[in-house]
């Protein structure tokens, strides 16, 4: 189902959720890419590693040879108690070389944003504009996740712009949007 290297995933449940990420990371595990998830607050690591380990089996091998990290996503973003665009491109420009040199084929990542909703709002916009230019030139897909009740229609609408698809949940089917589809409120 996610067949662009950036997406945006809008959930509303955690069910939702690892309906899409499982199937994402299983393949990413399998075609012997570095995976990671960080994750929102509604869903622990345990959950997520249940979850994927019913598609997958032990985590323990990918664990061990460093090719699977489960992570908040808080842990994960603001490890420095701070967060700026810049800082987390390097951060990837540093992760790509790094994946590379320990023979893994690209990285799959999926990063919930839920913790930018608010107070790195405006950083975390310029980070999904830029961080466009690092996976259209690498090994790279990601998928972000947004949980629809932390962001009104205007930030809903910035975040689907800055993605190549996002996708969607309406009546028990899933829907793709192109960027185009979403509106260009002033900010």
């Amino acid at each position: 189902m996610v067949d662009h290297k950036h997406t945006c995933l809008f959930y509303r449940t955690k069910d939702e959720l690892i309906e899409i990420a499982v199937p994402f990371l299983q393949s990413g595990l399998a075609n012997h890419e570095f995976c990671l998830w960080t994750l929102p607050s509604l869903l622990s690591t345990d959950e997520a590693a249940s979850a994927l380990s019913q598609a997958v089996g032990s985590l323990e091998p990918y664990l061990d040879k460093g090719q699977l990290e489960i992570s908040t996503a808080i842990d994960y973003y603001l490890k420095s108690r701070t967060f700026t665009a810049y800082e987390m491109i390097e951060h990837w420009r540093e992760k790509e070389k790094e994946v590379a040199a320990r023979g893994f084929a690209g990285i799959s990542a999926i990063g919930d944003g839920g913790w930018g909703a608010e107070e790195y709002w405006i950083n975390l916009l310029f980070y999904e504009h830029d961080i466009e230019s690092i996976i259209d030139n690498s090994k790279m897909k990601a998928i972000c996740t947004y949980q629809l009740n932390q962001f009104d229609i205007t930030k809903i609408n910035a975040i689907g712009r800055t993605h190549h698809a996002a996708l969607a949940k309406s009546q028990d089917q899933w829907n793709i949007y192109s960027p185009k589809d979403f509106k260009d409120f002033a900010m």
